[in-house]
Parts: C-alpha cells; structure tokens; sequence
C-alpha cells in the first residue's frame, strides 16, 4: 500500500510536469511588474504627501496666513469659528448705524465700542469726513437696509453686500472679524475702498512694527519712525492705537498732537496720506523714500507710487539722547533775507489776491500777452503753478510745470511775476510768508478772443495746529 501510495504521487508529478525556464523567467517578470507598480504608487504618495506639507507652510491655496516684508503669522483661534455669530455681529453693527436709530455720540461710542475693535475704530476714523468707511459712501443707499447681505468667506473674512442704486448696482466690502481683548468677537478691519474687494491677511501689518530705542542718524529715525507709524495704520494688531499714541508722545512735538476723546492722535495727515498709496505691485504696503533737503534739519518723502501728489517734509531735532519731528510741511522749506521760515499749512489766514480768485483771473485775463503761435492754432492749456506770497505781500519763488510749452511757460511766469501785492497770510496773529498752489487755465476761442483762469489749490488746515 505504501508503495503504491507513492508511486501514484510520482506519477502525478510527472503528468503535471515541473516548471521549465520559460515558465520561471515569465513568473519572475509578473513579479517585477508588480513590484514596479506598488513602488510608484507609494511614491505618488510620497510626493504628494511632500507637496502638501510644502503648499501648507507657504500659505499657498490653503485657509493660513502669509507673510509678506515685516509682517508676522497671525495667531489663529484655537476655537473654531462661529460663522452664524460673526454674521450676526456684522449684521446688528450695519443695521443699527444706518438706520437712524444711533444718533448721539454717545451712542455711536458704544455701537462702536461693542462691535469694532479699537484698531478698527482709528482705521475707520482716517477718512472719517470724506465719506463713511464702513459702506463707501456719504450717504446711506436707499434700499441698504432690504438688501443687506452678509456672506462668509474664508479664515474670518465676510463680504458685506447691498444695493447702491448706481450704475454698479452692487457694493461688496470686505470685512475681517477678530477675537478682541474682552474675548468678544469683533469687525477688527474693513478693508479700504482704494483695496476693493480684497479680502486677504496679506493687505494689512499682521503686528504693529516696532522702531528701535537708539539711531545714530535723523534719516534712519525718520525711517524707522515712518514704517512704525504706518503699521499702526494698516494692521489688525489690538495693541496698534496704544503704541501709536507712545510714537506721537515719545517723537512727535506737542503741537501735532491732537486730543479727540480719549484718545490721542498725530494731527497731521501728511504722513497718513502714504497710506492710500498701497497696491498689489508692493504688497499692500506704503512705498516712500526719504532725502536730505539743502536746508538744514529738514528731510523729504517722495512717495514711489503715482496718484499721490508730491512730497511732504519734515524737521528733525536732537532732544535728549534721541531725536523728535519738530515740523511737517507740504511745501519745501525756505528762508528770507530776515530767516524766517515759509509756511502754508498752519496758517490762520491764507495769502489772499485783493477781491479774491474772480478777481484775479480777470486781471490775468486784461494782462495775458497769449503766445501768438498757440493763439493762431487754437491751443488753450491748463498749467500747475506754485509761488510764494511774502510778509510784505509780494510775489517770489515762482514755479511753473515742466510739461508746458515754452510760450505759457514764459507766459505764466511774467504773468505771476508783475501781479500786485497780496495780502499775506498770517499766523499766530503775525505775518509770514507762504505758499499759493493752483493752475492757470489758458482759453482761445473761435472768435480770436482769448481768456486766463487761476483755480486755486486748497491746502489744508489742521484747525488745532
């Protein structure tokens, strides 16, 4: 039985047959093959799982903060957000501000101070005048209170909607929610209208930037004092409205500083002017230069982006161990023959033409000697002048664009030049010398006659200086 056993076993074998070459090299490629496709699959896996931790660090498609130039991470709410609450806030805050029900000041303090935080209430406060911030507009729309909409967006961005009844029949404003110091949520930044309907942690300082305690030179102090102060300007930083008020106490002199409620503040808007002057090309952020005019202790800011007109200067004094803006201006400074400095933004009384601009344009217009080349093409032109009146009321320091031909450019000075006497400005019940910015309009008309206009530019005055 034994035997038979395993002779049938072997005779099995035999019939099946054992595997040949042929058959081992095919099995061994089947192997391979998948062994081929499980290693490129795992490396799939791989790179993919590189990739993702990469983009996510960089902030790149995902719900994180990116950092651009000075900024810091912001530190994200370990909670989650309340996506029904926020809405609710923003809602309550647009409503109860435009209809009518808030009208004191008092109560405007507390709407304010229970769904904005303080940042967002300087922010705000900025163009406070101009137009209201918070819908971009004088007035409130018609229809704003059926049509009001508010969508949430993503890492605690919501866009506020509503009719306006113009031509783009829609606003949509960006607005940023935070968790305030009293742990409540609130608008902690709308974004600007220059911005539009950006709504990205890269618009704003993630924290304020703070200026270094020593500086060897006024140049870097100015510097530093500027990229300190335009933070405190563009940031949703909780702590920004109380280290601006120690930028303007510690390095500001006491006539710029400006007491509105509670709060302290830099009257002066030469230098909030830069913050208008931000756009993608510079993330976001204010660009500006700083020079050494020829006089000394005073220092020029030509801002790099078009659209803000001109320079503003300033004045560096030594006081202590350190250094303070002592003055702002909007003109560059100059001297008399007695010293005296020129001014035209704290004037009390601006220089003023005997009977006032429709006086003066029909003296120019009795005067003009029209260029006789542009006069016979036709040609009128519209032409930037500046000049100063001085303390006696004469005319000096007369400036005329560099695009105009060199007929109104001759023209415009001869005419600035022979005006009679003005009456200069005065200020702190004295007489000082200052700067008339306005345009020349040149006009010809059909019939040979022909015409000059001077608008005058408003300069303005801060009424606390």
């Amino acid at each position: 039985m034994r035997r038979s056993l395993s002779c049938d076993i072997h005779s099995r074998f035999l019939r099946r047959g054992f595997p040949n070459n042929r058959q081992i090299k095919t099995n061994i490629i089947n192997m391979n093959r998948k062994h081929i496709i499980l290693f490129s699959v795992l490396l799939s896996l791989a790179l993919g799982a590189i990739l993702f931790f990469w983009l996510r660090g960089h902030g790149r498609g995902f719900n994180t903060s990116e950092t651009s130039g000075d900024s810091l991470a912001i530190a994200q709410d370990t909670t989650a957000i309340d996506t029904a609450t926020d809405m609710r806030i923003i809602r309550e805050y647009y409503v109860k501000g435009n209809n009518g029900s808030v009208s004191s000041e008092d109560g405007w303090e507390q709407l304010n101070a229970t769904h904005l935080t303080e940042t967002a209430i300087d922010n705000i406060l900025m163009t406070d005048g101009d137009y209201d911030a918070t819908i971009r507009a004088q007035e409130v729309p018609r229809n704003f209170q059926k049509t009001l909409r508010v969508v949430p967006l993503k890492g605690g961005w919501y866009m506020v909607c509503f009719k306006t009844g113009g031509e783009s029949g829609w606003e949509r404003i960006p607005v940023r929610m935070v968790t305030d110091k009293d742990g409540r949520r609130k608008i902690g930044y709308i974004t600007p209208i220059d911005l539009g309907q950006t709504a990205s942690d890269t618009i704003f300082y993630h924290h304020v930037i703070h200026i270094p305690k020593q500086h060897k030179h006024a140049v870097t102090f100015i510097e530093d004092f500027y990229r300190s102060y335009l933070s405190t300007k563009l940031t949703i930083d909780l702590d920004a409205p109380a280290y601006q008020r120690y930028l303007i106490r510690h390095f500001v002199d006491k006539k710029y500083w400006a007491e509105v409620g509670r709060h302290l503040y830099l009257n002066n808007n030469l230098i909030d002017d830069l913050v208008f002057n931000a756009t993608p090309k510079n993330g976001w952020k204010p660009q500006y230069e700083v020079y050494v005019t020829r006089k000394s202790g005073w220092y020029g800011i030509h801002s790099q982006t078009s659209g803000v007109d001109g320079d503003h200067y300033v004045k560096v004094e030594k006081r202590g161990n350190g250094f303070i803006i002592a003055k702002f201006s909007s003109a560059p400074p100059t001297k008399g023959a007695d010293g005296d400095e020129s001014y035209d933004r704290w004037t009390d009384q601006q220089p003023q033409f005997a009977g006032g601009e429709t006086a003066l344009s029909e003296y120019l217009t009795e005067q003009v000697h029209y260029p006789k080349a542009e006069l016979e093409m036709g040609i009128s032109a519209k032409i930037d002048v500046v000049f100063m009146v001085e303390k006696d009321g004469s005319i000096s320091n007369i400036e005329v664009a560099a695009d105009a031909t060199e007929g109104f450019e001759a023209e415009a000075f001869r005419l600035l030049g022979d005006m009679p006497e003005w009456t200069p400005a005065m200020w702190n019940d004295r007489l000082v010398r200052a700067f008339v910015y306005g345009t020349l309009f040149f006009k010809v008309y059909r019939n040979g006659s022909a015409e000059v206009e001077f608008i005058r530019r408003a300069v303005n005055i801060d009424d606390n200086d």
